[in-house]
């Protein structure tokens, strides 16, 4: 008896410690941009690296134009998305996503403490449609790939004053007719 009551009694120390040495940071990631939803991008997705980019650690989407039921809804940007531990030092890309294919990137790097709060803005910008940028640089809305630097704190909300619309996007139709129908009778 004394051996479950001691056994228990380590094993209840021991998870007690793990919510004061929780690992990785907090992140309130805000999504920003100037592009047209859903004409030029109907959702994104996004991806949280360890620190040498080998591992995706945390991930998540939001599509940003849906159908319910026969009805349209749009959100609209700023929109935001929070994570919980995730690697402190990481990498997080931000994806852009139109009909399922990646159409915009934009990537920081995380500069804090495990158990810090991280509160950053990445862009989804019309004049960075189409830039592929190598790893390690990314699009801050001229259109042009620029060097990543460690705690970067640059946003690319807007695009370089003048972008327009996307010529190659297909003129605006009700859209409801081009997502797939989520919920009720399809």
């Amino acid at each position: 008896m004394k051996m479950r009551v001691l056994t228990l009694g380590l094993m209840l120390f021991a998870w007690s410690l793990t919510g004061c040495f929780a690992e990785g940071a907090n992140l309130n990631l805000e999504v920003c941009g100037d592009v047209e939803i859903p004409l030029e991008v109907d959702g994104y997705k996004v991806l949280i690296y360890d620190s040498e980019r080998a591992n995706i650690e945390v991930d998540g989407a939001e599509d940003l134009a849906t159908c319910v039921n026969g009805e349209e809804k749009v959100t609209s940007l700023p929109t935001s998305f929070n994570f919980t531990e995730v690697p402190p030092d990481g990498w997080v890309v931000l994806q852009g996503l139109k009909g399922g294919a990646v159409v915009s990137t934009f990537e920081r790097r995380l500069n804090a403490e495990e158990g810090d709060d991280i509160s950053i803005s990445m862009g989804i910008t019309r004049s960075c449609l189409r830039i592929s940028c190598p790893i390690g640089q990314t699009c801050y809305g001229d259109g042009q790939c620029t060097t990543i630097e460690l705690g970067d704190d640059r946003g690319a909300c807007n695009s370089e004053p003048g972008t327009e619309p996307d010529p190659a996007m297909p003129a605006t139709e009700p859209f409801c007719e081009m997502i797939p129908e989520v919920g009720g009778e399809q």
